[in-house]
């Protein structure tokens, strides 16, 4: 017998900031794989309406919807194919019987990923997914393919506050985002120039923090402060240029990037939006979700779990990227992890964190599967 796993599925998606609708129902890709009910019962999962869901038109809560005015989609094109973990898994859990069901092939048979989303109805695939579970007495670990949160700083040197918690900024973009909203559809470039002219005129500061092509500035401009300066609440304002978890994986693109090669600073806007719908319909159900790290490193031993993903960690640097491969790898490495009992070392607290760093990565966030260089 193997090692009691933590969770029964695993829900990643790659995530995308593209503009009109059909561009995100071509980039964005939601991959489930374990052993979930709501797979067995429907044989698709709840992917089985995801397709009629993904074919609508988007409209939130709020009846806005979301646009770029311009692509901006991420991940490249390519044939799909099963994908092995590049972040190397301990040899326990790469090969043998670990479980019931570790066979390779078995594990690739149980990824069922696709595409056709928007990212209105992608949160609410990963809502009916969780209802689903919950209803079940089922555990799912999830993610997206965005930054969570924003380089310590910023929400400081905005609001002229230290934020109280995570949830508190997520909630404060949300609730600022509502002024961005036209004909239905959200304008994050709008909200984020917004910002850079608010900075400005409050510290007198010369340009702003956003930049990226289709906007002003075009070009990163703004004078960040290092990202591994230590962080104090009530410092002097500054904005660093990145979390200290993109310090540890320098590929990793800010979010003040809003568009080009590889960013994900728009794509990261409108999923933090997104996010915040998703937990505070979860609380108004019922539906317990503990976002790691921002909660606590310990996983808990009830309810689902939200963990930030970066495809690029694994897969493999010979494959081909596509959108659905990136969301497969991602639920792969998380059920080959769990699977071999690793997923809690994972997770574990990044080690040589003094307890200033260990309270700003709380506000921060961590990408799951990053490990400190020194």
């Amino acid at each position: 017998m193997g090692m009691p796993r933590m969770f029964d599925g695993y829900a990643f998606a790659d995530y995308s900031g593209a503009g009109p609708d059909r561009q995100q129902r071509k980039a964005i890709a939601w991959a489930v794989a374990g052993r979930l009910s709501a797979l067995a019962d429907s044989g698709t999962g709840t992917m089985g309406t995801a397709g009629a869901t993904g074919a609508r038109g988007a409209t939130s809560a709020t009846g806005a919807t979301d646009t770029t005015g311009t692509a901006g989609a991420t991940g490249a094109g390519g044939a799909d194919s099963g994908l092995t973990p590049a972040v190397a898994l301990p040899e326990a859990a790469q090969s043998g019987p670990v479980g019931e069901a570790s066979a390779p092939a078995r594990l690739a048979e149980e990824v069922k990923a696709a595409k056709g989303f928007t990212r209105q109805t992608l949160w609410e695939e990963a809502l009916q997914l969780l209802r689903a579970a919950s209803s079940a007495s089922e555990r799912v670990l999830f993610g997206f393919d965005h930054n969570y949160s924003f380089p310590a700083g910023f929400y400081d040197a905005v609001t002229g506050r230290a934020p109280g918690s995570w949830r508190e900024l997520v909630d404060w973009l949300y609730a600022t985002m509502q002024d961005f909203v036209e004909n239905d559809r959200l304008l994050p470039r709008k909200w984020a120039a917004m910002h850079n002219r608010l900075l400005e005129q409050r510290h007198g500061w010369p340009v702003g923090p956003f930049w990226g092509p289709h906007f002003q500035p075009m070009q990163r401009r703004f004078a960040y402060t290092p990202g591994n300066a230590p962080y104090r609440t009530g410092e002097a304002p500054c904005i660093r240029d990145r979390r200290l978890t993109e310090l540890e994986h320098p590929t990793a693109k800010p979010v003040f990037q809003l568009g080009g090669n590889g960013a994900v600073g728009l794509q990261s806007l409108f999923g933090i939006y997104y996010l915040s719908k998703l937990l505070t319909c979860c609380a108004q159900e019922g539906i317990a979700v503990h976002a790691w790290p921002y909660d606590g490193w310990t996983i808990p031993q009830t309810g689902h779990v939200l963990i930030e993903v970066y495809p690029t960690l694994f897969v493999p640097k010979t494959e081909r990227r596509s959108d659905a491969g990136d969301a497969e790898a991602c639920a792969k490495w998380a059920q080959k992890a769990d699977e071999g009992g690793l997923l809690g070392e994972l997770l574990a607290k990044p080690s040589g964190l003094d307890q200033a760093a260990e309270d700003r990565v709380r506000l921060e966030g961590w990408i799951a599967g990053v490990k400190r260089q020194g």
